[in-house]
């Protein structure tokens, strides 16, 4: 198994409730497409955060900390040193941000230093 796909099997034991982001990908590629999945992760991201800010109370905490569990577990990888992982979180996460997006800053705001870091790099192309 490589390390991508140790990557996205961590990554869905420590936030479960990517189950159906994987489920729905399996099931539209047969197989695992590491780079494919981290473009959905990407969409999934960016609604799980705009819908955590059209809610209240206990379901914006909720939203919100399944949305931080996401981010810092990218951020860990970052951090990890694994060359294939790291470029699949910049070419297929990062660089699938829209930075045009209304709530690209606010999202932004929730990365730790890793993510901002090569964010940085694609912000400046």
């Amino acid at each position: 198994m490589s390390a991508t796909h140790r990557f996205i099997d961590s990554l869905i034991s420590q936030v479960p409730e990517l189950r159906p982001v994987l489920e729905e990908h399996l099931r539209d590629n047969d197989q695992l497409l590491p780079h494919v999945f981290m473009g959905d992760l990407t969409r999934f991201v960016v609604d799980l955060h705009a819908g955590a800010y059209q809610k209240t109370g206990a379901a914006e905490a909720s939203l919100l900390q399944i949305l931080k569990e996401i981010l810092t577990a990218l951020e860990a990888a970052m951090e990890s040193g694994d060359e294939d992982v790291k470029e699949l979180i910049a070419v297929s996460f990062l660089e699938n941000l829209d930075p045009d997006s209304p709530n690209y800053k606010q999202l932004k705001s929730l990365f730790g230093e890793e993510l901002l870091k090569q964010l940085a790099m694609y912000e400046s192309i």
